[in-house]
């Protein structure tokens, strides 16, 4: 680090505050005599930053890079910001999130001019959500807290049982590192590799109705960070907290671009989630939304119901599922009519003899999914009386048509095509 950038941040850290001034809480009456004090836990929160500015200042160079000091020096860091937002809540322990998520943040030293210049991208962001609980161990409110620097993040819950202060009860990187050579959904959560395809996560917790049996629930909104790529992993997961410990309820990854709109929405019943979804023979730039679809989940007192993904353009779905039958030679009378499967068959055929020889690894997404056969370049549907009508143009594949759609028992069947001289722009 810069030396004067780091006189700079010492200077401004003269006047600092542990928190901010909070009005109509109540100190904990508990005097813990081998507590130390925030000054204390911010002293070494300053070393274990510096540490992190100067020595990983970096991307994780390569997926079988040795993250092992990396890891121990974000999880020292995160320790200490657990400690930290235990010592407010002391001091608060009726504090609402926003507060929390302040005074946590507060831990960062502040830095004279911009932000990334001083913390290198470990200036520390929070989330938090307070965990009313009836558990007979609690002692008034739990808080699930996110810490998250530009590339990792972790979370955990600060409560505390009767007659006790408060502390990190549960956190899921102990957790996560039970499951990392599983490599599974909660293994993900210890992983600190930017390059392999799959990322450390970085999340936000968000509010969820209490179950039934009064246990407080929240969902975490969590994204790997990739180093390339413009379709990156995402997960989601729900949990319950008991006083104790906190339980998944549901946890996935999908998929969805740079440019995805919508996010994670709870709506007070349903979980919507935004997603890039799959299609079988055509394919997508990284950075484009299509096929644009939702994933949604239902919350209800008694637990949590997966409701499955839909794709929010079936004009798209069901010509990929067409050019899907025609290359596998199965039935796809109830898609098309026969002179449209004819005809898109004799296209996809004339395409096929003007290819180059190449691989079946490379001519196939996997052993069941059909030929990976053409870009999306563009594409518009018009709705109309009877239907729509979906213009679409390929990229390396059969080349641009009008399908012509009605709908027949609620599905929609193309009843016509025609080839065009278009890029079929929205």
């Amino acid at each position: 680090m810069n030396p004067m950038k780091t006189i700079m941040c010492a200077l401004a850290c003269v006047a600092f505050v542990p928190w901010p001034v909070i009005g109509a809480t109540q100190p904990s009456p508990r005097v813990d005599p081998e507590r130390r004090t925030p000054a204390e836990v911010q002293s070494d929160y300053a070393a274990a930053l510096a540490e992190l500015e100067t020595r990983y200042s970096h991307l994780p160079a390569e997926p079988e890079e040795d993250h092992s000091s990396l890891a121990a020096a974000l999880n020292r860091a995160w320790a200490l910001a657990g400690e930290w937002a235990s010592l407010f809540l002391e001091e608060h322990g009726d504090a609402s999130p926003e507060e929390v998520v302040a005074a946590v943040q507060r831990l960062t030293l502040p830095c004279l001019g911009p932000v990334q210049d001083c913390h290198r991208g470990y200036g520390l962001q929070a989330t938090a959500v307070r965990l009313a609980t009836t558990h007979a161990l609690a002692a008034g409110p739990a808080y699930a807290i996110t810490a998250n620097y530009e590339l990792f993040g972790t979370f955990f819950v600060v409560a505390r049982k009767a007659q006790q202060p408060f502390r990190v009860m549960w956190n899921i990187k102990d957790v996560a590192a039970r499951h990392r050579a599983a490599a599974d959904e909660l293994g993900f959560w210890a992983s600190y590799d930017c390059y392999a395809g799959s990322g450390p996560l970085v999340g936000r917790a968000l509010p969820l109705p209490a179950d039934s049996s009064g246990h407080p629930r929240f969902y975490v909104d969590a994204e790997e960070v990739v180093g390339f790529g413009g379709t990156s992993a995402f997960q989601v997961s729900i949990w319950s907290w008991d006083g104790q410990q906190a339980t998944p309820l549901f946890i996935h990854s999908y998929l969805s671009s740079l440019d995805t709109p919508g996010g994670v929405v709870f709506d007070g019943k349903l979980l919507r989630i935004a997603t890039k979804e799959q299609w079988r023979t055509l394919w997508s730039c990284g950075q484009c939304n299509e096929p644009v679809g939702e994933w949604t989940v239902r919350i209800t007192p008694q637990g949590v119901e997966d409701l499955g993904h839909r794709q929010l353009v079936p004009e798209l779905e069901l010509v990929d599922e067409l050019y899907f039958r025609i290359e596998r030679q199965e039935p796809a009378d109830e898609l098309a009519a026969s002179p449209v499967i004819e005809q898109l068959a004799q296209a996809v055929d004339d395409w096929s003899e003007e290819q180059p020889p190449a691989s079946a690894a490379s001519e196939k997404k996997d052993d069941d999914d059909g030929l990976l056969m053409a870009m999306l370049m563009g594409w518009r549907v018009d709705h109309i009386s009877t239907g729509s009508r979906l213009c679409l143009a390929l990229l390396d594949g059969p080349g641009s048509y009008v399908y012509t759609m009605v709908r027949r028992d609620g599905r929609l069947f193309v009843t016509a095509v025609e080839e065009v001289n278009s890029l079929c722009g929205k």
